[in-house]
């Protein structure tokens, strides 16, 4: 992978230490986040499989917030706990 990525912290284990959390620009929102205190990877996911424009990445306590930018709306998921907690469609107001 040879784009852009966006980095954050945020406790997604719940064990008290900051995960380091990875999303990949271009590449499906690909995300990954490794285990602060063991460095194990805790989550591996495409938030948005064959999407390739940009995504945002929001980190902090125990979640994380992924944001696709589509040009009708934006899509976003949520993460916790090593899964996807939510999954919201907003439409963009003209």
């Amino acid at each position: 992978f040879a784009g852009q990525t966006q980095r954050g912290t945020a406790d997604l284990d719940g064990d008290r230490v900051e995960d380091a959390v990875f999303l990949a620009q271009g590449a499906s929102g690909h995300l990954r986040a490794f285990s602060g205190a063991t460095g194990e990877k805790s989550l591996d996911v495409l938030a948005f499989p064959g999407f390739s424009g940009t995504c945002v990445l929001a980190a902090e306590g125990g979640r994380v917030v992924v944001a696709a930018v589509l040009p009708e709306a934006t899509h976003l998921k949520g993460y916790a706990g090593g899964r996807e907690v939510a999954s919201i469609l907003t439409p963009r107001i003209s």
